[in-house]
Order: C-alpha cells, then structure tokens, then sequence
C-alpha cells in the first residue's frame, strides 16, 4: 500500500479547499460537491423537513446538526434504532465533525440558507 495518500503536505486538495473557501458558491456548486452518488435529494430534503419542523433553528447549532444527521439516518436507514445510545453517540460524532470542518460547515450554511 502506498504512503502517497497520508501525505501531511499541501496537496492539490487543500489549495482547492482554500480557493473553494474563498469563493462564493452557487447552488449548484453546492449541490455538486454535496451530492455522491444520487443522495443530494435526501440531504436536501431532510434539510427542508427540518426547516419547516423547527423555523428558528440555525446550521450551526451542534444540535441541529445531530437532528439532521439522525433524519438523514432514518431515510436511509429505516430499521435503523435511532434511540440506541450507539447510533446516538455516532450521530452526535458525525454532527461534531460537520460543525467543525470549515468546508463542511460552510456547505451546510449555504444549503440551509438556500433552502429557506
């Protein structure tokens, strides 16, 4: 296995990261870096079902973000035990890390902006 990958140096990802951070993103850049494999429409609708369920709520909030990745979860993962303190614990981590990414957390700023 090569050790190219876990190289801790800039690499072209990161010089594109911090250009994408510098630019405005339309909806549609958005979209496209959001989207894998055909899941922006659960993404986008889990965003507007949460909107509508909790209008003052803001993509920001650690909590918030836990409701989103629970939601999205469920659509899913319908069997899936929301109330189990594994998946808990896991969305509330995936949340965590949503929030603290820059990258992450400007996508989900500028869908839910987008989106109300």
């Amino acid at each position: 296995m090569s050790s190219n990958g876990w190289n801790s140096e800039s690499s072209s990802d990161d010089q594109s990261r911090k250009e994408n951070a510098e630019n405005p993103w339309s909806m549609d850049d958005v979209l496209r870096r959001t989207a894998d494999s055909g899941q922006a429409d659960d993404v986008l609708e889990t965003i507007k079902y949460l909107q509508s369920n909790n209008p003052q709520a803001k993509p920001s909030e650690i909590d918030m973000i836990t409701r989103f990745v629970l939601a999205l979860l469920k659509r899913r993962y319908p069997d899936l035990p929301l109330k189990s303190d594994k998946v808990l614990t896991m969305a509330s981590t995936i949340a965590q890390s949503l929030v603290e990414d820059p990258v992450a957390s400007e996508r989900m700023r500028l869908l839910w902006s987008q989106l109300s």
